[in-house]
């Protein structure tokens, strides 16, 4: 029997889909694992998705210290 799903199809590179098959442990939101770089998730999940990954990338990302401005050549 064929079973109708709705949600939204990503793709994002593998840390990403990682993480994001890391977070569906919990949260249940990934329908389908569709391969390489690609999930099929809830429709009703992408917000928070959008958030988490933000969240996620905000933490990875290297930003300059103020005080580095303070110092002289």
């Amino acid at each position: 029997m064929v079973k109708k799903s709705e949600g939204i199809f990503i793709c994002c590179d593998e840390p990403i889909k990682q993480y994001l098959r890391y977070l569906d442990q919990n949260h249940k939101f990934i329908i389908r694992d569709l391969g390489e770089g690609q999930l099929f998730i809830r429709q009703d999940a992408i917000k928070s998705v959008k958030e988490w990954v933000e969240e996620y990338l905000d933490q990875q990302t290297f930003r300059k210290p103020e005080s580095a401005n303070n110092f002289t050549n």
